[in-house]
């Protein structure tokens, strides 16, 4: 809407104006070009798709201009060739504006577009080319995170594309210390945490928090992904340490302090960071989940997202209920699929 108007705006004044010698034909062409472009700029998601959308608009004007040569009783005009060629040529230098200048426009203004986001998604980039080479049992569940995030922010009209690409960079702060995350052990691996207190084993695990915000910035990642990273525990407790800690001392809570045990946050403050807080504890508790039906795994969907809520990590992030039932309901599909069940093969014989 915002576009329509602006070249509404645009065209009626440019054209009244402008010392041209048909102010309805500027208007007229203008509008239906901008029209074109605005509907096929919608699903723009490469750069190069730039050119395809101005090639179209081109098209566009190509009809627009004929008609106007059919209007005046007439079937050709030497005009007609001309104005086809000015207007391919205005066309492709919006195009090479457009390339150029969209980097820093997204950059000034703090926006991400889709074809920003499908380069953040390249696997060949430095940054998760190290990841899923250092980590690559965190780098997997980010991949698996980012499918879960995507069709639970496309079941209730959010931004999947940047829950996808963010899901990738989300857990980068594990890239400091690997062996101390489960999904980055080998069986024969030794647990380190076996070596360190609770409170310890608790500090280093907030920690990635800390080191992915540091890596992020280091690399000039944009602001919203930093904002998921902080955010995607919110000031949640590393649970099964401060369980051990409870363990040490009896099960005394007054004996414990659990804010050594609890992430500095803040809660999520988007609906973005609030699907991939539930995703990412859904996700990571579905992998030990003993029943992976259905029922199974609706009864887990159900009792993490109602801990979250219950715990207030839901309140500044203007999630409805009803978005939260639509999201149950893609986080269980979604699961349920994911752990289906294969027919078991019998053993080759060699005839």
């Amino acid at each position: 809407r915002t576009a329509l108007f602006g070249a509404t705006f645009l065209s009626i004044i440019l054209g009244v104006s402008l010392a041209i010698g048909d102010p309805a034909r500027f208007l007229i062409l203008n509008l239906v070009t901008s029209i074109v472009v605005i509907i096929s700029a919608r699903a723009i998601r490469l750069r190069k798709e730039v050119l395809a959308v101005c090639f179209k608009s081109w098209l566009s004007s190509i009809l627009v201009l004929y008609a106007f040569v059919l209007s005046e009783r007439d079937w050709w005009s030497p005009l007609f060739v001309t104005d086809v060629f000015t207007s391919l040529g205005f066309l492709m230098a919006t195009a090479i504006l457009v390339m150029g200048l969209l980097p820093l426009l997204e950059s000034a203004f703090g926006v991400l577009t889709d074809m920003t986001l499908m380069e953040y998604l390249d696997p060949g980039s430095e940054l998760l080319r190290r990841f899923a080479l250092e980590v690559p049992g965190t780098y997997h569940h980010s991949q698996l995170l980012g499918a879960l995030a995507e069709s639970c922010a496309t079941a209730i009209g959010a931004n999947g594309l940047f829950c996808r690409a963010a899901a990738l960079y989300h857990d980068i702060g594990k890239m400091v210390n690997p062996p101390f995350y489960t999904e980055n052990k080998r069986d024969d691996d030794v647990n380190v945490h076996q070596l360190l207190t609770p409170t310890e084993s608790a500090g280093v695990i907030i920690a990635h928090v800390t080191d992915g915000i540091a890596i992020a910035r280091k690399h000039r990642l944009p602001e919203s992904f930093i904002d998921i990273i902080a955010e995607h525990h919110g000031t949640t407790l590393v649970y099964y340490f401060y369980r051990k800690e409870l363990d040490v001392h009896g099960g005394d809570p007054l004996q414990v302090d659990a804010e050594q045990f609890r992430y500095p946050g803040p809660t999520p403050r988007s609906k973005e960071s609030a699907i991939m807080m539930l995703c990412d504890s859904v996700e990571a508790a579905s992998r030990s989940l003993e029943n992976k039906g259905l029922e199974g795994v609706q009864e887990l969907v159900e009792r993490l997202i109602a801990d979250k809520i219950r715990e207030g990590q839901m309140n500044a992030c203007q999630l409805t209920f009803q978005e939260l039932e639509q999201i149950k309901k893609a986080l269980v599909k979604a699961l349920v699929v994911a752990h289906h069940t294969r027919i078991k093969y019998p053993k080759k014989e060699i005839l």
